[in-house]
């Protein structure tokens, strides 16, 4: 029960909704279109274009495009640098999202998902069909998109500058030389089973 303050508005209709969301549109289209050519697009692709620096100890976000074909994989291999938190997630053009689907697909690994190299770095595989590495980030056939990697809770004084050891693409078929242990793949079923514990996981964190 309201006990002060000025009178509630009515609940605005459909067609008023409808009519705000169009006005939004006009402005908000333009402006995430030249927010997306400055920071990605006018910018290399495959490989990291830019940084942000968070402060309070939430540490650093490094982001960039990637355009693959059906036979490429962009490989990406980083030091964690003690980060208490890593995460790496792929988004699509607009950068508003994996996909539909990013529950049932790897479209993002935290620190806990992805499996560690023998050095304690992490390597990462994006292409649009499934490669067979553990570490896949799945864009559910996106040929094109966004990336960013997080290192999130460092320890004083660490930065991000010598984290990103390799970016490059590669062919499929040359993928063994940067995955070349027997523990860096996956079978058919070995996937199907990430993807449920996946799926069981995001049950459980949404209370589904």
């Amino acid at each position: 029960r309201r006990t002060a303050g000025p009178p509630l508005r009515p609940a605005k209709t459909e067609a008023e909704l409808a009519q705000r969301a169009a006005e939004l549109t006009a402005t908000a289209g333009p402006y995430w279109l030249a927010w997306g050519h400055k920071v990605f697009y006018s910018r290399p692709t495959n490989t990291y274009t830019h940084i942000v620096t968070r402060v309070s100890g939430w540490g650093y976000v490094k982001c960039g495009h990637y355009n693959l074909k059906d036979d490429e994989a962009l490989v990406i291999r980083i030091d964690r640098k003690q980060a208490a938190s890593l995460g790496f997630q792929l988004s699509d053009v607009w950068g508003q999202g994996q996909s539909m689907n990013f529950i049932a697909r790897t479209g993002s690994l935290n620190g806990s998902q992805a499996r560690a190299n023998a050095d304690g770095t992490y390597t990462y595989a994006i292409s649009v069909s499934d490669p067979g590495v553990a570490n896949w980030l799945d864009p559910d056939g996106l040929h094109a998109g966004t990336f960013c990697t997080r290192w999130q809770n460092l320890p004083a004084g660490l930065t991000t500058d010598d984290a990103v050891q390799h970016i490059g693409v590669v062919k499929l078929a040359d993928l063994k030389r940067h995955f070349p242990r027997q523990a860096d793949w996956i079978t058919p079923a070995g996937r199907n089973a990430q993807r449920r514990e996946r799926m069981e996981n995001y049950r459980r964190r949404l209370g589904g």
